[in-house]
């Protein structure tokens, strides 16, 4: 089976890791920001952010706050 991969021209792409505990949270933050960033996780804690180039100064934004907190690390 083929590796579902959401990415593709066009977008931005930040890999996070985070608890297991976290990622509903995380998605509920995502969501308030409407339309942003894609999420896809696959249950190991990386979780892909992906956006649109021109949404990538307002992702790196959101991802360095959410570091700050410290509820995500920076993978890439």
């Amino acid at each position: 089976m083929e590796r579902f991969d959401p990415g593709g021209p066009g977008l931005v792409e930040r890999s996070v890791l985070l608890a297991r505990a976290d990622v509903a949270f995380l998605r509920y933050v995502l969501e308030a920001h409407e339309g942003l960033v894609f999420m896809h996780g696959d249950g190991s804690g990386v979780v892909r952010l992906l956006a649109t180039e021109s949404q990538a100064g307002e992702l790196d934004a959101l991802v360095a706050d959410l570091e700050a907190e410290g509820l995500i690390t920076l993978i890439r």
